[in-house]
């Protein structure tokens, strides 16, 4: 049973990717986007490593993590946001390590595909077989983008800027799919990668 890591900019297709992975390979998907707002939510460790650090003012009227004060704090001060990332990430890293593990021993599924859009905090070199980068041009990823969430062209342009550059992707990854042409040019690449 293979561990893929699954990874790429924002606007390069990963979730269909995943998906396509879970409906004609078999796949079972762990998003860790999905782990880390499970762990943020009130009575997760991380919520209470952040409410420990910053205090009750963090939350919101119901007990939760207000989002957009954390982000502005974050956003504003390095070691801020580092201090964040390290009441996050290591406790995602073990979450996903778990659920792995359970993947394994239930037997039921051919791979294990991990979504990350930060593979170097999510260790995906210590415990995946591949790590594919999901790549599609800039012109194709600003469309979907506007497309899927209605985001304007300057707010793009600095969602591009403050991602991983490519480089840096393809230094941790080991396999590349480009997802510009759709659907069965995806399915015709994981087949080759997963061969």
């Amino acid at each position: 049973m293979k561990v893929l890591g699954m990874t790429g900019g924002v606007g390069s297709g990963k979730s269909t990717v995943c998906q396509v992975m879970k409906e004609e390979f078999g796949a079972a998907v762990i998003y860790t986007d999905e782990v880390a707002r499970q762990l943020m939510a009130n009575g997760g460790i991380s919520h209470h490593l952040i409410v420990e650090h910053y205090g009750t003012q963090i939350l919101d009227q119901t007990g939760e993590i207000n989002r957009e004060a954390l982000a502005r704090i974050v956003f504003s001060d390095e070691k801020e946001r580092l201090r964040v990332n390290s009441f996050s990430h290591p406790y995602v890293k073990e979450t996903v390590i778990k659920k792995i593990k359970e993947l394994k021993e239930e037997g039921k599924v051919s791979y294990i595909v991990v979504e990350t859009a930060l593979p170097y905090e999510a260790c995906l070199t210590e415990f995946c077989d591949e790590i594919i980068y999901v790549t599609a041009s800039d012109e194709v990823r600003r469309q979907r983008l506007k497309a899927s969430r209605g985001y304007s062209d300057e707010k793009i342009t600095n969602m591009l800027k403050s991602q991983l550059s490519e480089e840096a992707f393809l230094r941790i990854c080991t396999k590349v799919l480009d997802n510009s042409k759709g659907i069965e040019a995806i399915k015709e690449q994981l087949q080759i990668i997963l061969k």
